[in-house]
């Protein structure tokens, strides 16, 4: 029977080729938008290398410190008694303003109050805010480094070809080693194989001895070329909050609860180190709050991602419905060509369980195709948008999930987009669908 139906569709979308032509460019850029939208997530929420743990991260990446000012008021109050005047005066405190100071943070000031929490498994502490230029034969090279304890590369999975990461004995002691990107390697080098190799940066030595795949995602705090131990950190800044570095949180609890934790610690940290402030709070992010707020800025995180979900379903229901209605329109039009086929179909015993189970199964052929032709045009636009570098470090992949995905996107679109001129057609009597046969 479906070989039947496959026979039959292909007939049909052979009979009119300009009316298949438009219908299947129209199917096959709409699910060409789908999918780019579906390789995006997959690339930046898909759970992939270095962040396989996404779900379970906590980010800090800063500490907030501020100060309210206070102004007392006196207000009087004049009564008589006995024609003699009375003053009673009142005092009112109000609010004279605040200064307030956002940073990154202090890394003796995070080990002491944040590593040990009890909800949390385990945490990082790093600062990814330096850059060096170099100059190799003759050309410069930015170089982003990422000062990390040894802990980060439990928290993240990269995945190293070559050499291992730098351990706790390590960060301890201060050494001059370092863990690159195999671009960096290319880059600095001129080729892969640099294990033991010398890197120079700001003045010092540092020695190669691992080589990981570079983050392709868009968060800062992993896209660096070089990882270095933080104890190699040097600054002439020094205060007891703020000191260049962040902080994240991996917990396999509720993550609502263990960022609580986090604020409640953070409120409790003493605010009489700095005279010029009295309080301190902490603004952690889940991966996608975060994400979110770097896409629209809110001070709440979490209004961030709701905003942000609002425009993303937004703007998958207008890819999807505009073009379902429009194809339902066409779908009408083209199986009221058909009302008498489908009068000799009834009057030779199809039910209207069959001629709907038809037309869907026809629909959703044709949306396969155009699928299959959305497809391919996917795959040449995601090579033009990563060799190109349109979307920075973010680099969008195709793999089986993407497949599996697009093929519920092509199954969803067909079905959505003739169910309605099939229902419809399957109730069609008969008798007035045999009046439309030409004699």
């Amino acid at each position: 029977m479906f070989l039947n139906y496959i026979k039959l569709a292909w007939r049909v979308l052979a009979r009119r080729k300009f009316f298949t032509f438009i219908t299947l460019f129209g199917i096959s850029f709409t699910l060409m938008i789908l999918m780019l939208i579906t390789s995006y997530m997959q690339s930046e929420f898909g759970g992939k290398a270095p962040m396989v743990n996404q779900n379970e991260l906590i980010i800090m990446p800063n500490i907030k410190l501020s100060k309210e000012y206070f102004d007392t008021i006196p207000s009087i109050d004049t009564t008589f008694f006995d024609g003699v005047a009375k003053y009673d005066t009142t005092y009112d405190i109000k609010s004279n303003g605040s200064s307030n100071s956002s940073s990154s943070m202090d890394n003796d000031m995070l080990e002491t109050h944040f590593r040990s929490l009890s909800s949390i498994k385990r945490s990082t502490i790093f600062n990814s805010d330096s850059g060096f230029d170099v100059f190799v034969n003759n050309s410069k090279i930015n170089i982003n480094v990422n000062y990390t304890d040894h802990f980060f590369w439990d928290v993240f999975n990269f995945n190293f070809i070559e050499g291992r990461p730098y351990d706790e004995n390590d960060v301890e002691q201060g050494a001059q080693i370092a863990v690159i990107t195999l671009r960096l390697a290319k880059d600095y080098f001129g080729r892969e194989n640099v294990m033991d190799e010398l890197i120079n940066i700001d003045g010092k030595q540092f020695k190669v001895i691992g080589i990981v795949e570079r983050a392709k995602m868009a968060i800062q705090y992993l896209t660096s070329d070089m990882f270095i131990p933080h104890t190699n950190y040097e600054t002439s800044y020094k205060d007891p909050y703020f000191g260049g570095f962040s902080m994240i949180f991996q917990s396999e609890e509720n993550l609502q609860k263990a960022k609580g934790e986090i604020e409640y610690v953070a409120k409790n940290i003493p605010a009489d180190l700095n005279p010029d402030y009295n309080e301190v709070t902490a603004n952690p992010a889940t991966y996608s709050e975060l994400y979110a707020k770097m896409m629209y800025y809110e001070e709440d995180e979490e209004k961030s991602l709701s905003f942000m979900k609002k425009i993303l379903f937004g703007l998958l229901a207008l890819f999807v419905l505009l073009p379902v209605l429009n194809l339902i329109n066409l779908n009408v039009s083209r199986i009221m060509d058909r009302s008498s086929e489908i009068g000799v179909r009834k009057a030779f015993g199809a039910t209207n369980s069959d001629i709907l189970a038809q037309f869907i199964f026809e629909n959703i052929i044709q949306t396969l195709l155009g699928g299959l032709i959305g497809f391919i045009l996917v795959i040449i636009a995601i090579y033009i948008i990563n060799d190109g570098r349109y979307l920075g470090e973010i680099q969008l992949g195709i793999d089986m999930k993407f497949f599996f995905y697009s093929l519920i996107i092509c199954l969803f679109f067909g079905v959505l987009s003739g169910l309605l001129p099939a229902w419809k057609m399957s109730k069609t009597h008969i008798v007035n669908a045999l009046k439309s046969i030409q004699l």
